[in-house]
């Protein structure tokens, strides 16, 4: 199994929403999206901590790009660049890593 095509689209989707995001309005727009979207994920979802890790900093690099977190002195942009790149490294350890990045839980009885 790997993480579903249409979560990583959306989550590219947002971005690159948060790239060209320019108004308050749409940065917290794509902000309060990102959040929701990414914690109804993983709330859903049990993943391995390498993939929970990535999905997270993804999220962080989002928001930083928006103004929701430290930049720590870099661009916007380099933080939405960056989110963009974790996201390839995602699909490529998702694919390469398809049995291991799920976890599974046991029923005790």
């Amino acid at each position: 199994m790997h993480i579903p095509n249409q979560f990583v689209k959306q989550l590219k989707s947002l971005c690159l929403l948060a790239k060209n995001a320019e108004t308050g309005f749409e940065k917290a727009a794509v902000f309060s999206a990102t959040e929701l979207f990414v914690k109804n994920f993983l709330e859903r979802n049990a993943y391995n901590e390498w993939v929970n890790h990535r999905i997270q900093g993804i999220k962080f690099h989002i928001n930083a790009a928006l103004g929701y977190e430290s930049a720590n002195g870099y661009h916007s942009h380099s933080h939405a660049n960056w989110a963009l790149s974790e996201i390839d490294e995602l699909l490529t350890y998702s694919g390469d890593h398809y049995n291991q990045i799920l976890v599974i839980h046991e029923e005790s009885y």
